[in-house]
């Protein structure tokens, strides 16, 4: 089983590439924290998405942003100009989650704090639990999927 779910900072701006082919392709670093000795340090792990995938992450996030992808491993490895062979690990994403940066929660709250709805319950009025008659009850039941 190949599967990997990574939750980092872009160490870059997403560059978009187009092959040949026409298929859009970017590569792009994430900086991973990770706890060893009781000292924190980051590890950069490269990334790969092609297609639609690529194109929404070029659009959607910039250097700095939190991004958490999922996708699985692959090794390759190449000869440079000088004919010393060097390995490669990737992560090819298939899928990606939008975290949110600091800066886009700030603003996203004091715009949500200065709505006429910002005091309105997100839950039905006529809820009384949401564990009834033996089955839990989704309290989103029933809202419209933005």
């Amino acid at each position: 089983m190949n599967h990997v779910t990574l939750m980092g900072r872009l160490c870059g701006e997403i560059e978009l590439k187009r092959t040949q082919n026409g298929n859009v392709c970017t590569n792009f670093s994430l900086a991973v924290d990770r706890y060893a000795n009781g000292s924190k340090t980051a590890d950069f792990i490269r990334c790969v998405a092609w297609g639609k995938t690529a194109e929404n992450i070029g659009k959607f996030f910039h250097k700095g942003d939190v991004l958490a992808v999922h996708g699985s491993i692959k090794t390759g490895n190449f000869t440079d100009r000088n004919g010393n062979k060097h390995y490669t690990t990737d992560v090819y994403v298939t899928n990606f989650y939008f975290t949110g940066s600091k800066a886009n929660l700030q603003k996203s709250n004091y715009q949500n704090r200065n709505s006429a709805n910002y005091n309105r319950s997100p839950y039905p009025q006529n809820s009384r639990s949401s564990y009834q008659n033996g089955y839990y009850q989704n309290p989103f039941d029933g809202y419209e999927t933005l």
